[in-house]
């Protein structure tokens, strides 16, 4: 099935004018001040999405959709704050069964979601009767699929005392969506199934890096790449954590062209860096600092992974792509990822992201790696592929390109 990138990147901001229009229903009927967080597309497989979303309660609505999209819409409040949701539902003074509270405002949320992706369309998208379970973050998602498209938004609500976070969740059925994107009048269309592949070739790549930081620093680290995103690029900074941050920006050039950030949160780079690196720094014991002898090593580090993923593309694409000395950043996370917002926003209005991390088993850190492909680049590197095996997803990366 032919989709068309553009139209992908319509959708992610219709999905992000419909969470801003459930949003503004919360707000009208229960006086909660809520705000969009983060929305994105991602094209993940079931277990991914699942694992991200953990074992915290949720107290969740679900709904059936059908018409112009066919699928699953699904409203998740933390269960910890899901009582004062439906207590705002009900009269004052009185306490409403969760059930009940959770529910009614859950349908005039979807309604407001769906009804602009409707609009859009120019046809209707029905839901059935809403469906009330509790159950944990992984359960939320759920499918025999290998891969699906997730619309995922994520508010934050505060009222007089908490601050709490849900989620609505849009899991539309996989062809009905790629119907949808069809782009019969797009002037560079890709096959679906590339884009999964790509995010298999991302995933080779993240491997090799994880492999050349287990014969630099003798400790076994292991790679997964998570999702391929795509986002209004006003969201790009909120793909990464909030919180202060050290690592590595790196620009390349090519096809694809784009960015590369490699970020440690603050209190584990200083980790990372001394098994990579150790040796006196000239600090007290016990000065969490980051030294020069840290930026060296996290600036070294940010090489390896970056080059990683770079030169596995290339390869597999038999093109060059040459990347930058990495540039040493220690700052909020967002604020990194903002300047880079800024420079892709001059030529396009959603972003590509593909986000990888990078574990160990010895050292309690995790890596946060999001590579911006240019959309344009993103295209012709698609479009290079060979497609004579793009049925076997399932196969080696070198052999489903034809190499």
């Amino acid at each position: 099935m032919q989709i068309d990138l553009d139209e992908l990147g319509a959708f992610s901001r219709l999905a992000r004018e419909g969470a801003q229009q459930a949003t503004a229903s919360l707000g009208t009927m229960t006086g909660i001040d809520a705000t969009v967080e983060v929305t994105r597309i991602a094209l993940v497989d079931p277990a991914t999405a699942g694992r991200e979303l953990g074992e915290q309660p949720y107290a969740s609505v679900s709904f059936e959709l059908e018409g112009a999209l066919d699928g699953e819409a699904v409203v998740a409040f933390e269960r910890e704050q899901a009582p004062a949701v439906a207590k705002a539902m009900g009269p004052a003074g009185m306490e409403p069964e969760l059930a009940t509270g959770v529910t009614e405002l859950s349908n005039v949320m979807v309604s407001g979601f769906v009804d602009g992706w409707a609009e859009y369309l120019g046809t209707p998208i029905e839901h059935d009767p809403p469906t009330f379970r509790e159950c944990a973050g992984s359960a939320l998602v759920s499918g025999d699929r290998e891969q699906l498209f997730l619309f995922q938004s994520e508010i934050e609500w505060t009222d007089e005392r908490d601050r709490s976070r849900f989620q609505i969740l849009i899991l539309p059925e996989y062809g009905s969506l790629t119907s949808l994107l069809a782009g019969d009048d797009a002037a560079d269309p890709v096959p679906a199934e590339k884009l999964h592949a790509f995010t298999e070739l991302t995933q080779t790549g993240a491997e090799t890096a994880a492999s050349n930081i287990t014969a630099m620093s003798g400790i076994e680290t292991t790679a997964e790449v998570a999702r391929l995103s795509f986002v209004p690029i006003e969201d790009a900074p909120k793909q990464v954590a909030t919180g202060t941050h050290a690592g590595t920006v790196s620009s390349f050039t090519g096809t694809p062209s784009g960015y590369a950030v490699v970020l440690f949160e603050e209190s584990a780079a200083r980790q990372i860096a001394d098994a990579l690196m150790p040796g006196p720094g000239g600090d007290e014991a016990g000065d969490s600092a980051l030294t020069d002898r840290h930026e060296a090593a996290l600036t070294e580090l940010g090489n390896v992974v970056t080059s990683g993923l770079v030169d596995g593309w290339a390869n597999v694409l038999e093109e060059t792509i040459e990347h930058e000395p990495p540039r040493y950043v220690h700052d909020m996370g967002r604020a990194v990822v903002d300047q880079i917002a800024a420079q892709i926003g001059q030529t396009q209005s959603h972003a590509v992201v593909v986000e990888a991390q990078m574990h160990t088993e010895e050292l309690a850190f995790g890596t946060e790696i999001h590579v911006f492909p240019s959309n344009d680049g993103l295209k012709t590197a698609l479009s290079a592929l060979s497609t004579d095996r793009l049925d076997q997803t399932s196969a080696d990366p070198t052999e489903l390109f034809g190499r």
